[in-house]
């Protein structure tokens, strides 16, 4: 048996969350590497789209990393609202907290892509707002540079083009996402 003093199982399972809320934490710094960091250095003209998604994905990370450290925190707490029960984690405890360490992972790895998606389209559709209403406040009869950046728009609006559809029904359907009209 492994003895844990008075960490009962409740305990090692918020030190689990713990460790892998920290890691979704770091993340999003430590697995970057150096060509992402030079693309993400660069200067564009209106935004970086590197960026851009490098940020979104940061946050998401750390939304995830936080929900899991509150968890862990709790975890251990429980652990001494309960005045510190004394208990023994057998081995095969140990190993199913390990397992649940390898579990919540997997989950919050799964859990993570939906919501940066959610969060990139989230984003993706104030930028593009902006993009056009600044446009059509200085131009509002000239849609020639809107409709040069329609693939722009509908990528960072996760939307496919229809079959069929002219560059001005999908700039007409953006708008309609965008603008609420």
């Amino acid at each position: 048996m492994v003895t844990l003093g008075i960490l009962p199982p409740i305990g090692l399972l918020g030190l689990v969350s713990d460790i892998v809320g920290a890691y979704y934490l770091a993340s999003s710094f430590i697995r970057k590497r150096p060509e992402e960091i030079i693309q993400e250095a660069g200067s564009y003209w209106g935004y970086n789209p590197s960026l851009l998604n490098s940020m979104v994905e940061q946050q998401v990370e750390a939304w995830l990393g936080f929900t899991l450290l509150s968890i862990g925190f709790l975890g251990q707490s429980a652990t001494y609202a309960t005045g510190g029960l004394q208990n023994v984690l057998n081995a095969s405890q140990f190993l199913c907290s390990g397992l649940i360490g390898i579990f919540l992972f997997l989950v919050t790895n799964i859990v993570k892509h939906p919501l940066l998606k959610w969060r990139l389209r989230v984003v993706g559709i104030k930028l593009v707002r902006e993009e056009i209403n600044d446009y059509l406040k200085r131009k509002p009869e000239d849609k020639s540079y809107l409709l040069n950046n329609i693939s722009r728009y509908l990528e960072f609006l996760q939307l496919k083009r229809l079959q069929g559809e002219t560059d001005e029904e999908a700039l007409d359907r953006v708008i309609k996402i965008c603008l609420h009209k």
